[in-house]
């Protein structure tokens, strides 16, 4: 959840416009999420944690989505960080599982 959200300009990400929205959370000072204009995916988050060795950022990009039980899912994500370090991560397949409501239940106050 972003605190303080604050709309900045778009940018163009593998040829596209993305709304660009930036804020923070309560562990990460400064947070940006890239939003595909046209379908409203979530392409791109960059954060910046403070480090010992200064500010360290992390950029991570979603791509190839696929329908799975009527969501679209990112197959792959790749992580770029400092020091020219990146992963990838790509799917080969991803099930839709029911969960059960019971799972979403607040827990009850502890007796003593």
């Amino acid at each position: 959840m972003l605190l303080e959200p604050k709309m900045e300009r778009p940018a163009v990400i593998r040829g596209h416009e993305d709304y660009v929205i930036s804020g923070k959370t309560r562990n990460l000072p400064k947070v940006e999420a890239y939003f595909e204009k046209n379908t409203g995916m979530l392409e791109r988050l960059s954060t910046s944690n403070d480090s010992l060795d200064g500010i360290y950022p992390t950029q991570i990009d979603y791509r190839d989505f696929r329908d799975v039980g009527g969501r679209k899912v990112p197959y792959e994500w790749v992580i770029s960080q400092t020091r020219n370090r990146e992963f990838t991560y790509a799917m080969q397949t991803v099930k839709a599982m029911p969960i059960e409501d019971a799972k979403f239940a607040k827990p009850s106050a502890s007796s003593k």
